[in-house]
């Protein structure tokens, strides 16, 4: 092992510990909610087609709920949703949308949380503004602190 690696290993064992000693004091405070994996990434792209066709014929992207108009890409258990923009900012300037968490918490206990930390509900690019939960999807749309927008899909 080089030094640089030995450097790297201890940085992120040290990441590691630090994070491992954070988060059961704060899911125990009753402050944090759980995501257990990424649903999807949503693009906005200007070409469908060639979005499509790069990831599925370069990278070998399983292609899903093909529309014609859009898409789902597989990859590792997470798909990428490339479809056109809707606005003209989105289809002049291609850009991820969303990305879909999985959580480990109810409708209810997400509501819960994000009231706790001050978070307000926030509608994506393409989900319609709301203070509840879209009709017929649980899922919740907010925005991080840097204005990305995130979804927050309740466990089933």
């Amino acid at each position: 092992m080089n030094r640089r690696q030995l450097i790297r290993s201890l940085a992120v064992a040290a990441s590691a510990s630090a994070v491992g000693s954070l988060t059961p004091s704060a899911v125990a405070a009753g402050t944090s909610l759980t995501p257990v994996s990424i649903n999807h990434i949503s693009y906005r792209v200007a070409n469908y087609a060639k979005t499509r066709d790069f990831y599925s014929g370069l990278l070998g992207m399983k292609v899903s709920n093909d529309d014609g108009t859009k898409c789902r890409l597989g990859v590792g258990g997470i798909s990428i949703v490339a479809q056109p923009g809707e606005d003209e900012r989105t289809r002049r300037t291609p850009l991820i949308d969303h990305i879909d968490y999985n959580m480990d918490n109810s409708q209810e206990e997400i509501f819960a949380a994000l009231k706790r930390h001050g978070v307000v509900l926030e509608h994506g690019i393409n989900h319609p503004p709301s203070n509840k939960a879209k009709a017929g999807s649980t899922s919740i749309q907010v925005m991080d602190p840097d204005g990305f927008h995130v979804t927050l899909s309740p466990k089933k």
